[in-house]
């Protein structure tokens, strides 16, 4: 009874002494015991830890560590993190990216984003964007039109119709005297009893036309000059022809 006695009072004493040596170790969240120094260390950004442990775990892919390093935060939108990171990246303009994510996606055709976005924006009517990635809409020209957001394409004006100006949403259709020439071309509505063909175009008679203008303005010139200059000769008397 008395070696039990003596056997019971170690076991308390030994529990009491491990409580002590514990409460020496004892470390707060965000932080880890280092057995070569015996204190405390704050865990390295990217990383954790709960209280009391001896060692930080990992954030996950799409998180970071908060501030005191107790916990991971995830990535808001329009940013994105490898395991482990000390930052959240931010996402480049024309990609996307939701919060707790690991890769920016790219925006695709007929959309587009700006820096940090947590998605893409559909390209409004009379704008396009044609390749995946886009940072911006282009304007439909002149002759083409889009009517529906979210395009990779504008669309030519049919014949009758014209857009005369960029980044239209729909095509102006000519009256019912007049007609377009070339789908898509021609921005002008035309009488259909015009020669379309010939003056539309800016080439062919066209230009015929303007040299056979500048062909008899010369030579009424010519004539001109040569029966100035006979009057003077003649002392500025009439001149007979």
């Amino acid at each position: 009874m008395k070696h039990l006695s003596v056997l019971g009072v170690l076991i308390i004493c030994l529990f009491y002494l491990s409580s002590c040596v514990s409460a020496e170790r004892y470390c707060a969240a965000g932080t880890y015991y280092d057995a070569t120094s015996g204190t405390c260390m704050i865990c390295a950004i990217g990383t954790y830890s709960a209280v009391n442990v001896t060692t930080c775990n990992v954030c996950e892919a799409g998180s970071t560590s908060n501030s005191s390093r107790s916990g991971c935060t995830l990535c808001p939108d329009g940013f994105i993190s490898a395991a482990a990171s000390s930052d959240c990246t931010i996402c480049s303009a024309g990609s996307y990216a939701i919060s707790n994510s690991t890769t920016c996606t790219a925006c695709t055709a007929g959309k587009y984003s700006a820096q940090g976005a947590a998605s893409c924006t559909n390209c409004p009517a009379g704008t396009y964007s044609e390749d995946a990635s886009a940072t911006v809409c282009t304007k439909c020209a002149v002759g083409y039109y889009q009517d529906t957001a979210g395009s990779s394409v504008c669309l030519a004006c049919a014949t009758g119709a014209v857009s005369p100006t960029t980044g239209m949403a729909e095509c102006i259709t000519c009256p019912s005297e007049y007609t377009s020439y070339l789908t898509g071309g021609v921005t002008v509505c035309y009488r259909n009893d015009q020669t379309i063909s010939t003056w539309s175009t800016g080439t062919g008679w066209y230009w015929v036309m303007i040299g056979v203008c500048i062909a008899v303005g010369s030579a009424l010139l010519f004539v001109a000059m040569v029966y100035f200059w006979k009057w003077r000769s003649n002392g500025f008397a009439p001149v007979s022809s």
